[in-house]
C-alpha cells in the first residue's frame, strides 16, 4: 500500500537523518523502489518554488499595495494619521499571529486544515469587503468621506454646504456692489476735477 501511493515515511525523532521504517518510490522511475533514509526524490521538487514565485509576484502587484492605497483615500484629513497608524498596526499584528501560530496550527489540524482555515477567513473577508467597502474609483477625496456617513449626516452636510454657498454668493454680490459704487464715486470725482480744470482754464483766458 505504501509503495502504491508513494508515501514518504516519517522521520525517526531520535535520528532525524533516518526514516522510521519502510521505503519510498523513486520519482524518476515508478517501477523502482529505493530505500530512502533522508527524503523521497521527485521530479516535481521545483514546483513549490515556481508557484511561490508566481504567488509573490502577483500578490506584490495586486493585493499587497491595495490596503495602503485605500488608507490614503478612506480617512478624512483630521483622522488620516491615526487611521493609517491603527490599520498598519492591525496588519502587522495579524502577520505576526500567523507567523507564530502556523506550525502549531499545522500540527493540530495538518497543513491542509491550516490552509483551509486561512481560505475560510479570506472568504469571510471578501464578503465583508464586497458588502461594506464602497467603490472610490473616480471620486475626489472630499466625496469619499461622504460614502461612510449615514443618510442623515449627508443631509446635514448638504444643507450646511448649501447655506454656506448662499452666504458666500451674498457676500460676493455685496462686494461687487460696493466695488461698483466705489468705482462710480471715483469716476464722478474724476469728472468733477476735469470740469473744474476746464472752467478755471476758460476763466483764465477771459479778457479783462
Amino acid at each position: 500500500m505504501l509503495m502504491q501511493f508513494r508515501f514518504c515515511l516519517p522521520l525517526d525523532p531520535e535520528a532525524p537523518d533516518y526514516s522510521l521504517t519502510g521505503y519510498c518510490s523513486d520519482g524518476f522511475n515508478s517501477s523502482v523502489y529505493n530505500w530512502e533514509s533522508d527524503f523521497c526524490e521527485t521530479k516535481f521538487t521545483i514546483m513549490p518554488v515556481v508557484f511561490m514565485v508566481l504567488y509573490m509576484g502577483f500578490f506584490s502587484i495586486g493585493f499587497a499595495p491595495l490596503p495602503w492605497v485605500l488608507n490614503a483615500e478612506f480617512y478624512p484629513l483630521w483622522a488620516r494619521s491615526t487611521g493609517c497608524a491603527l490599520s498598519t498596526a492591525a496588519n502587522w499584528i495579524a502577520n505576526l499571529i500567523i507567523s507564530l501560530t502556523f506550525l502549531t496550527l499545522s500540527e493540530a489540524v495538518t497543513k491542509y486544515g491550516a490552509f483551509f482555515i486561512y481560505a475560510g477567513i479570506t472568504v469571510v473577508a471578501f464578503i465583508f469587503i464586497f458588502i461594506f467597502v464602497p467603490e472610490t474609483k473616480g471620486l475626489p477625496i472630499e466625496q469619499v468621506e461622504l460614502l461612510f456617513m449615514s443618510e442623515s449626516d449627508r443631509v446635514k452636510i448638504a444643507k450646511a454646504a448649501s447655506a454656506r454657498l448662499t452666504i458666500d454668493s451674498q457676500e460676493t454680490e455685496h462686494k461687487k456692489a460696493v466695488e461698483s459704487a466705489k468705482e462710480g464715486d471715483n469716476s464722478k470725482k474724476a469728472n468733477g476735477i476735469d470740469n473744474a480744470a476746464f472752467v478755471s482754464a476758460d476763466e483764465s483766458t477771459k479778457l479783462p
